[in-house]
């Protein structure tokens, strides 16, 4: 058992939320894998429930709230870091494999004459009126555009970016701005985890009166939420941008989730307590309940309350000796381990296998292939790139710590 009261898969590691973490980064897979499914629309995709609304658009929330749970672990035991060793800790623990994946996608679209794909998204209230009615892959909401503007802002479109030092450079800059990172799109998660991180130390004190955080964390929400939907420079899930401000805006958007990972290491004796003597039918009974939230239709004002839902199932895999068992029964525990990696090689070999072997394999098997070749360079990433970085922070950490 750990400090907090999770079964190991390896020093240092919860097996459970290694296996959520797996899960998460499976579910994003097998949403980008089924939204280029042939024959399948935009809208098609969209009301595929619950499908849908469970693994795409709530797995970065639940990257969120993990990230926000293991980070505080440190902040809330007999040694807590400083700012500076930590920020050291983590840059090396989140950018070392990030560009060394950065490379790797360089190299399958140079290597195999494939143009980078993003996707773009146009307000609904700036597009010519005749388009409003039927649009390419995709209809609007409702007859009003400044109201598909706030259920669902843009329509989604792709676009084509040519493979330059320039754009290389940009995707390597983390700017959070979607054709500045054109190499990979997946990577716009990694942009507010990385500027989260850094002020991440200051958050722990917040956190020490937990009305002050809550009351803190709904302030952020509502006020980042607003700015993005009366800006109307975003998705419809509030999560990438053409404008660098709104980007900033995101980012506070989504503190209230690490904000939720840190209260539960803060309260994880009594949450534990509670959980670990709660009968199984308890156990099943909370799932279904998360499990029925994490079902919603997937409007951003949700978002609060999914990522309560995803909390709740940090907590059950931490605490919950049945849940353990049931994640640790799958082969989750060793997806989540290189979901790092994963996540963010898995698009840019989607790309390129989907164009080279779209006349060789039935769709199905070209899936088959995008998971074991994803899979396969996700575990070397972790090898060459993910345990050294551990290493390189942590020796970075005591470096500053000693000399702070």
């Amino acid at each position: 058992m750990t400090a907090a009261g999770g079964v190991h898969a390896a020093p240092g590691r919860i097996a459970a939320l290694d296996a959520l973490r797996g899960l998460a980064a499976l579910c994003v897979f097998f949403t980008h894998t089924y939204s280029t499914w042939p024959g399948q629309s935009v809208d098609d995709f969209i009301n595929f429930f619950p499908f849908y609304v469970f693994i795409n658009h709530n797995a970065p929330i639940v990257f969120f709230v993990l990230s926000g749970y293991v980070m505080a672990l440190p902040f809330f035991g007999p040694r807590p870091l400083g700012w500076l060793p930590f920020a050291a800790k983590r840059a090396a623990r989140l950018y070392v494999p990030f560009a060394a994946a950065t490379l790797v996608s360089t190299v399958l679209f140079y290597a195999s004459s494939i143009t980078p794909l993003y996707f773009t998204w146009t307000p609904w209230s700036t597009m010519p009126a005749e388009s409003l009615i039927s649009t390419i892959n995709h209809t609007p909401l409702t007859p009003w555009p400044w109201l598909n503007d706030f259920l669902m802002l843009g329509r989604p479109g792709i676009a084509h970016a040519p493979l330059t030092w320039k754009s290389i450079y940009e995707q390597l800059a983390l700017t959070g701005v979607t054709s500045m990172q054109t190499l990979n799109t997946v990577v716009w998660a990694l942009v507010h985890e990385v500027r989260i991180s850094l002020i991440f130390p200051l958050l722990i004190p917040l956190c020490r009166s937990t009305p002050r955080a809550l009351l803190a964390g709904a302030a952020m929400f509502v006020i980042g939420t607003a700015g993005i939907v009366a800006s109307g420079q975003s998705n419809m899930w509030l999560c990438e941008t053409e404008n660098a401000f709104v980007s900033w805006l995101i980012t506070l958007r989504f503190i209230p989730f690490f904000i939720a990972g840190i209260l539960l290491v803060r309260h994880r004796e009594q949450i534990g307590a509670l959980i670990a003597h709660m009968p199984r039918w308890g156990v099943a009974a909370l799932w279904v309940a998360v499990i029925w939230v994490m079902c919603l239709p997937t409007y951003h004002v949700l978002d609060i309350l999914f990522g309560a839902a995803v909390a709740t199932i940090v907590a059950l895999c931490s605490f919950s000796p049945w849940t353990q068992r049931v994640f640790m029964a799958t082969p989750l525990p060793r997806l989540g381990r290189v979901a790092y990696g994963f996540y963010l090689l898995h698009l840019p070999v989607l790309f390129v296998l989907t164009s080279k072997l779209s006349t060789a394999l039935p769709y199905w098997g070209i899936c088959v292939a995008i998971f074991i070749v994803s899979f396969a360079l996700a575990t070397l990433l972790y090898h060459l790139t993910e345990v050294p970085s551990k290493k390189l922070g942590y020796w970075a950490a005591a470096r500053f710590a000693r000399h702070g």
